[in-house]
């Protein structure tokens, strides 16, 4: 799993389409409906881009680098355990007529016992909740929560009522991105 593909899945969820419409129109239905024909209350809409965001958080780039790191380490001995199977596969094949009985059992215990080890390595590193997922955690929670965080603070600052992200939007008028706004938030808090 990418980093990317965490903050899809992440803190930051994406809505669709269909859920940003319709938060759209309870947002401004509730606005009209508890407004008072006196002062009509308006609703103040951001939008930030999160693929510019991320492009342009440090932090961020940094972890992912970090993890494409870990993650081809992890690939190689992987590969590497793999190999090993299968060169001692092969060559159990080759000798197997040759060899004692015994010999043939013991043999077919080591490959089979290789076999296992690449299968637990690999369920260990890549599974559920694997060290790959763990570490990609580790690694995201504390980016997305000051992402989370900055966002928070430019509404606030920015008196804003709403802000969607770019993936749960068709269209959106540009005069409502504050990507920039929350990039130099997160540029001030490192």
């Amino acid at each position: 799993m990418t980093l990317t593909t965490n903050l899809k899945n992440s803190s930051l969820k994406a809505l669709t389409l269909g859920q940003a419409l319709i938060m759209a129109v309870i947002v401004f239905a509730g606005a009209t409906i508890f407004s008072s024909e006196a002062e009509a209350q308006s609703v103040k809409i951001g939008y930030l881009d999160d693929q510019k965001v991320l492009q342009n958080y440090d932090a961020w780039n940094k972890a992912k680098e970090q993890f494409e790191t870990e993650m081809k380490a992890w690939e190689d001995e992987a590969n590497r355990m793999m190999q090993n199977f299968i060169q001692d596969s092969v060559e159990f094949e080759k000798q197997k007529l040759i060899l004692s009985k015994e010999r043939r059992t013991e043999r077919m215990a080591e490959i089979s016992a290789k076999r296992s080890a690449v299968d637990a390595f690999t369920k260990d590193i890549f599974g559920q909740n694997g060290q790959a997922d763990r570490k990609n955690t580790t690694l995201t929670k504390p980016l997305l929560d000051n992402m989370m965080a900055a966002v928070r603070t430019v509404a606030a600052e920015g008196n804003y009522d709403v802000i969607f992200n770019s993936s749960a939007l068709a269209y959106i008028n540009p005069a409502f991105d504050i990507t920039d706004k929350i990039i130099e938030a997160l540029a001030n808090e490192g």
